[in-house]
């Protein structure tokens, strides 16, 4: 769990180890904690990414502190359709045969010639 851009830190960290020892949550990471370090490693300049700064840097420190093969990023902002439960396995099915996908995300804003229009290509459901 990746904690970003909350009004009490202490608390939401109280919250979440209650979690934790509850075997919900398994770790946290504190975005502003690994912040330098993700953009040093990345190569980013963060003055580069502007006002955008605050709603891109949890997916950079998502993927820098990744040690899976895998990474699925679920933001707050985040809706989700019913009958969505296997896209991840479609979609890690598709990226095991196909090493140059290495991206894949359901449809977010229910726009579908907006993203089409936005895509490079497609493959299956994807």
């Amino acid at each position: 769990m990746l904690i970003n851009n909350v009004k009490d830190l202490n608390l939401v960290i109280s919250e979440v180890e209650k979690k934790m020892n509850e075997g919900v949550i398994d770790q946290y990471i504190v975005v502003e904690q690994w912040a330098k370090k993700a953009l040093d490693f990345l190569g980013i300049n963060p003055h580069s990414l502007g006002r955008e700064y605050y709603y891109s840097i949890t997916e950079w420190v998502g993927i820098y502190c990744c040690n899976t093969p895998y990474l699925l990023h679920f933001s707050s902002d985040s809706i989700m359709s019913r009958n969505t439960s296997s896209w991840i396995d479609e979609a890690m099915e598709i990226m095991e045969k196909n090493q140059d996908i290495w991206v894949a995300n359901p449809i977010w804003n229910g726009k579908i010639k907006q993203v089409i229009k936005e895509s490079f290509g497609k493959k299956g459901n994807f």
